[in-house]
């Protein structure tokens, strides 16, 4: 007790704040109803189940706010259709350059094409671009990490993480070489 699930010390139990993350609407960082009698079962239900402290509560909302923002908008998110005919929310970011200009989250993406576009070339030039910016981005390397993330609204009260991975740029870069092969 008084130990963050990140290992921080200080004030927990508290609730997480609320984010509009795009399709997937204004959501929870993290919410579980404390009514539902199997939460119960282990003695801690609500935010008590993944305490954290107000700063690192603030750090999440904060990264994901700036994340998420309209001029962000390809660089780390965008959306993507779901099976359901819906859109979901879609986070790509560099582990160790967050802050790069890359157009990596249209590298995962469908793109807004016009009636007289190709949407496979739209997507051969995009993807192009990204393997360019990979190559001039100073201080990445074929192993540095890019982290994937799909956030799906499941009802009106909740959405949630369908899809995390992370990806190296040599593995990205050969994919998409392969591709366009």
């Amino acid at each position: 007790r008084g130990i963050s699930a990140f290992g921080g010390r200080g004030g927990m139990d508290a609730p997480y704040p609320k984010r509009k993350f795009g399709p997937a609407g204004s959501t929870y960082l993290f919410s579980m109803n404390k009514d539902a009698p199997c939460h119960k079962r282990y003695g801690k239900v609500s935010s008590a189940i993944f305490p954290t402290t107000s700063d690192e509560r603030q750090v999440i909302d904060g990264a994901l706010e700036w994340c998420t923002a309209d001029e962000r908008k390809g660089k780390t998110w965008r959306v993507v259709p779901n099976i359901k005919r819906k859109q979901d929310l879609v986070i790509a970011y560099l582990e160790e350059k967050p802050l790069a200009e890359i157009e990596l989250a249209s590298a995962f993406t469908a793109f807004d094409v016009s009636e007289n576009e190709i949407s496979e070339a739209v997507y051969e030039k995009k993807s192009k671009e990204v393997c360019d910016a990979f190559r001039c981005e100073p201080g990445l390397n074929a192993n540095s990490k890019t982290n994937l993330l799909v956030i799906t609204k499941v009802d009106e009260g909740r959405a949630q993480v369908v899809l995390s991975g992370s990806y190296t740029v040599k593995n990205i870069t050969n994919s998409i070489e392969q591709w366009q092969i």
